[in-house]
């Protein structure tokens, strides 16, 4: 002790603030504080995941039934052109959306474009080709007044029946059955 009646520093043990690992001392804390650490990161990236499949799985959705309505549509125009001759504009609305028709004459046949607008407002296309119906081609094409002796064909030989016999009512023979 010194003169006031104090202790002097020398003779007080030094305690230091440090965490001492080698000690059972706070590992308690420290184990709990990395356990709530990587629950977080766990977590967070449980739920990062789970949206991105749900953004995924609503795209793919949307996809699956725009390429329905745009095949639907497709069938729609050929069916359409069966009976009709050519369409140049046309609209078709379905339950996803809007189809616009418009159609690009070409040299070999028409190109109808097939645009869908979603009620999301997405788009998607689709392009039909129809070739132009081509009248039946003939070989032997004459020029008019030209007059070709062509041969005739032959008769196909029939093969002889044998004569049968007449049998007058009367005279039939009772047939027998073989049950």
């Amino acid at each position: 002790m010194d003169r006031r009646g104090r202790r002097s520093k020398r003779g007080r043990s030094r305690r230091s603030n440090r965490v001492n690992f080698k000690s059972e001392e706070g590992y308690l804390l420290v184990s709990t504080l990395f356990f709530l650490v990587f629950s977080a990161i766990f977590a967070g990236s449980m739920i990062r995941i789970s949206g991105i499949q749900i953004l995924q799985y609503n795209q793919l959705t949307t996809a699956y039934e725009a390429k329905a309505a745009l095949n639907m549509s497709e069938t729609i125009l050929l069916d359409y052109l069966e009976t009709n001759e050519t369409l140049n504009k046309g609209e078709i609305k379905t339950s996803v959306g809007k189809i616009i028709i418009s159609s690009k004459n070409q040299t070999e046949g028409i190109t109808y474009h097939l645009n869908l607008t979603t009620s999301k407002g997405l788009n998607f296309t689709k392009n039909v080709w129809v070739e132009h119906e081509e009248p039946p081609e003939f070989e032997n094409v004459q020029e008019p007044g030209e007059i070709e002796k062509t041969e005739e064909p032959e008769e196909p030989e029939v093969p002889e029946v044998p004569e049968v016999p007449e049998v007058l009512e009367g005279e039939q023979e009772p047939v027998e059955s073989k049950n």
